[in-house]
């Protein structure tokens, strides 16, 4: 995890994107006619949006769906692969007043607020449609 940034929302709430580090394969799209999803998915799991005490986990769900794609599963179980990419994930609505942890290295780590959001990133984690 890097950190996060808050900004207002589109209904004028705050919202957190929090910007972490996935392997390059979690963007990659296997060659295919209909190209298949990424085999290495990211699960981000959200507890306590509506606190003061928000804790950010990005899971990587290993789910291959073409032979092609089982060659990627190194890079999906490592940390980060060889090759990490910035991705972000949009967490809100956050009370002003919120503070941003994740579980690992140890329950409870403070994430950094960042100034500015990092350099170039792949393509944001959006939410579930509510």
């Amino acid at each position: 995890m890097i950190g996060y940034l808050t900004s207002p929302g589109p209904d004028g709430g705050l919202v957190a994107t929090v910007y972490f580090w996935a392997p390059q394969v979690a963007s990659a799209v296997p060659a295919g006619n209909p190209p298949p999803p990424p085999p290495c998915e990211l699960n981000p799991i959200v507890k306590g949006a509506d606190t003061d005490h928000v804790v950010v986990d990005v899971q990587l769900v290993w789910a291959p769906s073409t032979p092609s794609s089982v060659r990627m599963n190194g890079d999906c179980r490592a940390e980060g692969g060889e090759h990490p990419v910035r991705r972000s994930y949009v967490v809100g609505p956050v009370s002003s007043s919120a503070r941003l942890f994740t579980s690992k290295p140890e329950a409870d780590t403070p994430l950094p607020r960042l100034a500015e959001a990092p350099g170039p990133l792949a393509d944001p984690v959006l939410p579930p449609p509510r």
